[in-house]
């Protein structure tokens, strides 16, 4: 049997940690000077934390399209998923940019040429398009808010995806098929700018570019919900880290700009 609805899942608040400590330790300790040879191979191997935010993406996916597909028949569909959003995450996002915007500049002590320069770039803040202005830019130059591009990316995949589901959740293979779909198509379209010299921010930041691994959760969270989906895909845990663990690029390779591999192991390039 698949899931039950609203069923809640331990083993996701690992998979949420162990995102949280790969981003952490890729921000602390892989940014770090090195001094040796020992302190070399260790931030080589905790550069691959960046692949944390990829982890994110995909649990997100996996967790919205698994509330969508089981709220598929609520007649308050858009309604209810868009309030929740709405409730969840606003409050949050936008109290944060109220205190950067308007508490810290009055503190004399906090006041810089970081806050100043922010200002006159809030608006893509306030709009959810952090992620558009990084990638015209070409360079992580939002200070405090580059990290936003990321919840642009999820705030972005809201707009299309809940209806996506809608359509075609009465139709569970179809809704896997065109998940798949765009996961190929993001991936492809992702190889096919880098290879074309699109600056590597841009292909890292962009909603588009970023559908894989959302579309790939999403995928999951439907397979999850067949008959027999859980038993498969438990088979399928262990081959598929291995697959991955072998499809991985060399630590040489920068995050932001390794056009191959990210399918498993992406850069989805929190900030260096």
């Amino acid at each position: 049997m698949g899931v039950a609805p609203g069923a809640h899942l331990p083993a996701l608040d690992g998979v949420r940690g162990l995102a949280i400590l790969l981003v952490l330790l890729f921000h602390f300790v892989a940014q770090t000077t090195v001094t040796n040879r020992f302190e070399a191979a260790v931030n080589g191997v905790l550069s691959y934390g960046l692949l944390g935010v990829d982890l994110f993406f995909v649990l997100s996916g996996f967790l919205i399209t698994g509330i969508l597909y089981d709220t598929r028949d609520d007649p308050a569909y858009f309604r209810s998923f868009y309030m929740r959003r709405v409730l969840r995450i606003f409050p949050l996002y936008y109290g944060v940019l109220a205190v950067v915007f308007f508490v810290i500049p009055l503190v004399p002590v906090l006041r810089g040429s970081e806050i100043a320069g922010l200002r006159d770039r809030q608006a893509w803040a306030w709009l959810y398009g952090v992620n558009v202005y990084l990638a015209i830019q070409g360079a992580w130059d939002l200070s405090y808010l580059t990290h936003f591009w990321s919840l642009a990316v999820e705030e972005h995949f809201y707009f299309v995806w809940p209806l996506v589901v809608w359509m075609l959740a009465s139709k569970p293979r179809i809704l896997m098929k065109t998940a798949l779909a765009v996961t190929a198509v993001s991936f492809t379209a992702r190889v096919a700018a880098s290879l074309s010299g699109v600056n590597p921010v841009a292909t890292t930041v962009l909603t588009p570019f970023q559908l894989d691994a959302l579309c790939l959760g999403g995928f999951f969270a439907v397979y999850l919900r067949q008959p027999g989906g859980e038993a498969a895909l438990r088979r399928a845990i262990v081959p598929m880290a291995l697959m991955a663990g072998c499809s991985s690029p060399p630590s040489s390779c920068r995050p932001c700009s390794r056009p191959l591999g990210r399918w498993w192991a992406g850069s989805s390039g929190a900030a260096p």
